[in-house]
Parts: C-alpha cells; structure tokens; sequence
C-alpha cells in the first residue's frame, strides 16, 4: 500500500517532551503522546496541553473531557460529523480511548481520529458540525 497524498506522510512526526504543555507545528501521533505520558508518570489524562497548528494523528479515539476546546479545527471528517463520533455506552467510563481534559486544539487537523464524550459533547458537536464540512 503506498500513500502519496496523505496528510501523515507530509511531514516526519516530531520529537516531542511528553510533559510539555505547549505544540506548535508538528504533527503528532497522540498515542505516542499518551503512552510517553503514562512513562513518565503522568497518568492516563493527557491534562492541560494546547496544540496550535499541529496535525494530530490517529488511529486513536479520544475522550474529550470538561475544558477541551476545539478552535478552527479540522475534523477531517469525509462526509456527516457523526462519521468520527462514538457515543459511550457506559457513563462512567470509556476503556480504550485517550482521555483529554482542559486541552486546547487551536488551528489543529485531525487525521483518522473518532472523538467520545459525555452526550452533551455529542450533541453539541452534531448540532453545530452535523453536515458535510466537519470544521469549527
């Protein structure tokens, strides 16, 4: 399989310090993010990091917590927003995805990533991205 004009073979993914609160400009796979964090001690919660201009890459989902924003940012959803969303079963937990709580996604671009949250972040991410842009 050969990818030529794909979003995750623009650039080579950054070199990153997994306790930095700051991301600028580089493209980042998250879960190399979560698991360099659970290394260091940081727990299972990726907290407080903002990310301005990055390209954040799955396969992943995350668990989007109470403060995470999302600004000018591109879901990279092909078609309907409810394509990258999973609503969670269980109201307490959500074994399997990358829990983020008061993060900031700035001018970010997300690729194959799904997103989960409590139902209130569902609702709100289809009533205001439930068309074929996949943008705020």
């Amino acid at each position: 399989m050969t990818f030529t004009n794909n979003l995750v073979t623009q650039k080579t993914p950054a070199r990153f310090d997994p306790t930095a609160t700051l991301f600028e400009k580089v493209q980042l796979p998250i879960f190399d993010l979560f698991r360099a964090n659970l290394e260091k001690g940081g727990g299972t919660t990726l907290q407080g990091r903002t990310f301005k201009g990055c390209i954040i890459e799955g396969p992943a989902v995350i668990l989007v917590m109470p403060g995470t924003r999302f600004e000018r940012t591109n879901f990279n959803s092909p078609g309907d927003i409810r394509d990258i969303l999973f609503a969670p079963v269980s109201e307490t937990k959500a074994i399997g995805a990358i829990p983020m709580r008061d993060c900031l996604f700035e001018d970010c671009t997300f690729v194959a990533m799904g997103f989960t949250g409590h139902k209130n972040f569902i609702d709100l991410m289809i009533n205001e991205l439930g068309g074929p842009q996949g943008r705020a």
